[in-house]
């Protein structure tokens, strides 16, 4: 392998020619791995916020197209004023047919593989003749309105979000849950002032409509307590129903044995959802899944997209760009090489005749130039591991903290205003996902690869694409020119 001797010592003899092809190298080796950086990080980095926003899905209703139809006359003054109270059943054949989250809807959104677990709830206000509600409010004098979440799963929504802990006793099992159980779980202090205990019971008053009332007595299983507060906003009389210590919570089932029928139940508004996926990665799978079995118009699946989207938006852009600056860089920097190599090998047509005149293949001259521009980009690329780092790092958090710093701020704001839905009440860490959202520009071994096999590639088209043009050198020829 004489031809490797030749190349070293070649590269030894012009230092002052590999000097500048290695700072080109260098140059173009920095804005690769920045790129490569960059894009790495943005892929990284889309992936840790959604997995730190979560895979959490609420069926909310959206009001806006549902007043919207309104106006328009599709629904009904009737339909709009069952949708508006706040005590009885809403049941609204309308809505289903609408894509509201109603009972039926919501059964045939979470029948799908990509969902791990679920749980809804009916809200309604109800009144307990035997027992008084806690009064936070003094001025509103003894009370025993209540309000009782009615739901579908092993743990109710408040328990799985952490509002509600079960102190004693239990929760309704599958069964109780499947057959509509007159069981109930009530709040502890409820119990200590009305001097109850697990195993006694209760009779509810549930308004069904306007014109029936029906009563039923229920068995205390289990004793919760709450961290929820009182609503700052609902007024300073609001009725005890709406304070959280005075929830009570039964299977969603006992609505068919308190008389409600089963298209009503079908088409009733659920009022609280959860839906876990399996995986956070199968979101779009499962929307796209949903979408094709409702018409979402009075009703939406909300992830937490104005979060996820607001933080990612820069980052796909950032990603864009960086593979934007990796194209160009690496065409540039192609042509940049190629061209030095066809005017060295101009250059050095004395030495290829020579060489050709003693025999050397053409193969081994092309190899030659080859290795000696592979040697140079070698170690400008490994060079470059050094600096290219700390280049994507800057570009990185230069463009992205201010972006990343107003859409959080944003997404709080609306928030704070309501704007997210009246079934958005998710708790998510908009600080953690944030942080998750950070590009984290750190070597890797798939980084590594990608670096070095693209610098290569471009190493030896460049080099090998204008070397080819030896194949038509005649030695004679070129030392006659020469000595001529």
């Amino acid at each position: 392998m004489y031809f490797i001797q030749r190349a070293i010592k070649y590269l030894k003899r012009k230092l002052g020619k590999t000097l500048l092809l290695g700072v080109i190298f260098l140059v173009i080796a920095n804005f690769v791995l920045a790129g490569l950086l960059v894009q790495n990080a943005s892929n990284k980095a889309q992936t840790n916020t959604r997995l730190t926003i979560g895979s959490d899905i609420t069926f909310s209703t959206n009001y806006d197209n549902f007043f919207e139809a309104f106006e328009k006359g599709v629904v009904s003054r009737e339909q709009t004023r069952k949708l508006k109270s706040s005590n009885g059943l809403v049941s609204v054949e309308e809505f289903t047919i609408g894509g509201g989250p109603t009972y039926v809807n919501f059964m045939n959104v979470v029948n799908s593989e990509y969902v791990d677990t679920y749980a809804y709830k009916l809200s309604l206000g109800v009144q307990v003749k035997s027992i008084l509600a806690i009064q936070i409010d003094t001025s509103a004098g003894e009370s025993n309105n209540f309000s009782v979440d009615f739901y579908g799963s092993n743990r109710p929504k408040d328990f799985i979000d952490g509002v509600s802990v079960l102190v004693e006793g239990r929760l309704p099992n599958d069964d109780e849950i499947t057959n509509g159980s007159s069981v109930v779980v009530l709040e502890e202090n409820v119990l200590d002032s009305n001097r109850l205990s697990i195993g006694d019971t209760i009779e509810l008053e549930f308004s069904i409509d306007e014109d029936e009332v029906v009563r039923r007595s229920h068995e205390i299983i289990g004793v919760y307590k709450t961290s929820a507060v009182v609503n700052q906003y609902a007024g300073e009389n609001q009725t005890t129903a709406f304070y959280p210590q005075n929830k009570i919570y039964t299977p969603f089932k006992v609505l068919s044995n308190i008389g409600v029928s089963q298209e009503d139940l079908d088409n009733v508004l659920i009022d609280g959802t959860l839906i876990t996926l399996n995986d956070p990665e199968d979101l779009e799978l499962f929307r796209s899944e949903a979408e094709k079995k409702i018409n979402f118009n009075y009703g939406m699946l909300d992830s937490n997209d104005d979060l996820y989207n607001n933080l990612v938006g820069p980052i796909e852009s950032l990603g864009f760009i960086s593979n934007i600056l990796v194209a160009s860089i690496v065409i540039t920097g192609g042509f940049i090489i190629g061209l030095i190599t066809a005017l060295t090998i101009n250059d050095r047509k004395s030495e290829i005749g020579i060489l050709l005149a003693v025999g050397e293949s053409k193969f081994k001259i092309v190899s030659q130039f080859v290795l000696e521009v592979v040697l140079i980009a070698v170690i400008a690329f490994s060079v470059s591991l050094f600096t290219g780092e700390l280049l994507g790092q800057q570009v990185s958090e230069t463009l992205l903290d201010s972006e990343i710093f107003g859409t959080v701020e944003a997404v709080e704001e609306d928030k704070a205003f309501g704007k997210r839905g009246m079934n958005s009440d998710k708790k998510v860490d908009t600080k953690a996902a944030e942080e998750s959202a950070d590009m984290d520009i750190s070597l890797d071994f798939t980084v590594l690869i990608q670096l070095f096999s693209m610098g290569v590639v471009l190493t030896v088209v460049s080099t090998a694409i204008p070397s080819l043009y030896v194949m038509r050198f005649n030695p004679k020829q070129i030392l006659t020119n020469r000595n001529s």
